[in-house]
């Protein structure tokens, strides 16, 4: 990290708080950018780039890295904190009912459940759980979700070469969630986010929620046009778009649609009923489960395959539910070169809960970050700012050191003066003499911060002069003062010579005295993948402290 990097970030933790929030669909690439400032959230761009001219996922996969690292440089976007999602049926996600017990076996208890639900070795998924506390009652409701690793990693390997901090990854549906309720309030309804490979279906019932993914979705529309026409996927999905449309059982096909459009509409109008009728199904599943007397209420209509001309009334009169569109800028103030339509609306409402997951509490909060990965972000944030901290600190004491020093400076010029004034003028030489009196009491007075400030100012020389000896490879991992003594201690892949050395360049120094080697552990691979790493600590005295103190002495007596 440059130096210039550093302040930056130190400087923009004092302005209004931005975030992007990307998410990475199987039909297209959305991202975000939020600022939140006193004023409330404003949106500050919101662009996508389309997946769908490729029916085959190794595909897309392929077109994202390459979409991002473009989209990025034509924003010029290199670096910020970013939040990332999963699609919602790439992942596990369970609701489990659990008896309420002490916090420190929790994750005892939601391992075990990861082990009954998840398929696969724990070793090989990374997973995450929020609990929603449900008031005096015996039970509490988990929210668990599962991913398997090596998605996780393929998908974060999309933004190695970024710069961007990647600093949770969510998933889909539930960031969806968070970016409607943030809007507008919505106890009771249903979420129905028609996206390109699934369908994802989201209940309130005023306590908690439920999710679940459809398998139909905009693909399998495409799919179907291009099997019963007979035409390539992305000519069919070129078609659906400009031409598709749906019409319920009950009503009229419009008289000026053409021959092709009638088949077309055919088409259509069987994916979408079979993609209601699997809706129905797991509404009356979540009845039996939460009770037949549920009322679902008004239904939101979401997602890019949302925008499928006569959607809205075909799933409403299949449904039996009001159907209405999300309002995403009802909170979110939106630039006014950008059009809040249905093509917004339906689009981005996922990567805005991304965005919000980094800048405030959200109802959801999943992180699917592998474990790793979390603890290198926690030191990259702590790094930053025990820096910041430190230069910081470093440059109050040297301020108020200056400070005397001209002060002191200017005390001695008048003490000159007054000495050729009494040579010239004796007949006032007993009222200089008294004036001499009283400057030597105030230097008295100023000498005690003198040598505060001096003292102080060994701090970051302190730092300059270790990091100047620090041999190659090796780093500092702490560094505490206890009375006279300093303890630093680092990591190394090195062998216990050089550490020996190390402690003899400290011992060299003119501003070290008494230094001793601690400890210095055996070789240990490293969590962070970075092979064997020894651990060591140094202790020594400072005492360049007293001869500071002194050489001033020295010069205000020259001085004088």
């Amino acid at each position: 990290m440059t130096t210039g990097t550093l302040f930056y970030r130190i400087y923009a933790s004092h302005m209004g708080k931005r975030a992007l929030g990307i998410d990475i669909g199987a039909g297209s690439v959305k991202l975000v950018e939020l600022e939140k400032t006193s004023e409330g959230v404003q949106l500050l761009r919101a662009k996508f780039f389309d997946l769908t001219q490729h029916s085959d996922q190794e595909k897309r996969e392929a077109l994202i890295k390459e979409g991002l690292e473009g989209l990025l440089k034509t924003e010029k976007i290199h670096s910020g904190s970013t939040a990332i999602s999963l699609s919602g049926q790439s992942v596990f996600i369970r609701f489990l009912k659990l008896p309420k017990i002490q916090k420190g076996k929790v994750d005892k208890i939601i391992k075990y459940e990861a082990q009954q639900q998840v398929p696969f070795p724990l070793d090989k998924i990374t997973w995450d759980h929020q609990i929603f506390h449900s008031g005096t009652g015996p039970e509490e409701d988990v929210l668990f979700v599962a991913a398997k690793k090596e998605l996780v990693e393929a998908t974060l390997a999309n933004f190695s070469r970024t710069g961007l901090d990647i600093e949770l990854v969510d998933v889909s549906p539930l960031s969806l969630l968070n970016a409607i309720t943030f809007n507008e309030p919505l106890a009771k309804g249903v979420i129905i986010d028609i996206g390109a490979k699934a369908t994802n279906l989201i209940v309130l019932d005023g306590k908690g929620f439920w999710v679940r993914s459809v398998l139909i979705a905009g693909d399998e529309m495409t799919h179907a046009i291009a099997s019963k026409m007979n035409m390539p996927f992305d000519k069919a999905e070129e078609l659906k778009r400009k031409e598709g449309v749906v019409v319920p059982a009950d009503s009229l096909v419009p008289s000026n649609i053409s021959p092709v459009g009638k088949e077309l509409t055919e088409i259509l109008n069987t994916v979408v009923s079979d993609m209601s009728s699997s809706i129905i199904q797991s509404l009356e599943f979540y009845k039996s489960k939460h009770g037949r007397d549920v009322v679902f209420g008004e239904v939101i209509l979401s997602g890019g395959g949302s925008k499928l001309k006569g959607i809205e009334d075909f799933l409403a009169k299949g449904l039996g539910m009001q159907i209405r569109r999300a309002n995403l800028g009802q909170k979110i103030k939106c630039p006014s070169n950008l059009r809040v339509d249905i093509d917004f609306q339906s689009r981005f409402g996922a990567a805005i809960g991304l965005a919000l997951r980094v800048l405030q509490k959200c109802p959801t909060n999943i992180d699917l970050l592998p474990n790793e990965r979390k603890e290198d972000r926690d030191f990259r944030k702590e790094r930053i700012w025990i820096i910041s901290t430190g230069v910081m600190m470093a440059l109050i004491p040297f301020t108020v050191a200056m400070n005397i020093w001209f002060q002191s400076g200017s005390l001695r010029k008048q003490m000159v003066f007054l000495d050729d004034v009494l040579a010239q003028f004796d007949d006032v030489k007993s009222k200089i003499v008294s004036l001499k009196d009283n400057i030597k009491k105030g230097e008295l007075k100023i000498k005690p911060l003198e040598n505060i400030a001096s003292r102080r100012l060994l701090t970051l020389e302190t730092f300059l002069e270790i990091e100047k000896l620090l041999p190659r490879e090796t780093w500092l991992t702490s560094v505490s003062q206890e009375k006279d003594w300093v303890s630093i201690e680092g990591r190394t892949p090195e062998s216990l010579l050089t550490i020996t050395e190390f402690k003899n360049k400290l011992s060299a120094s003119p501003l070290f005295d008494s230094v001793e080697i601690i400890y210095a552990s055996v070789p240990k691979d490293s969590e962070e993948g970075m092979g064997q790493l020894r651990d060591f600590s140094i202790k020594f005295k400072l005492k360049a402290q007293d001869t500071l103190v002194g050489a001033e002495d020295k010069d205000n007596k020259e001085v004088k």
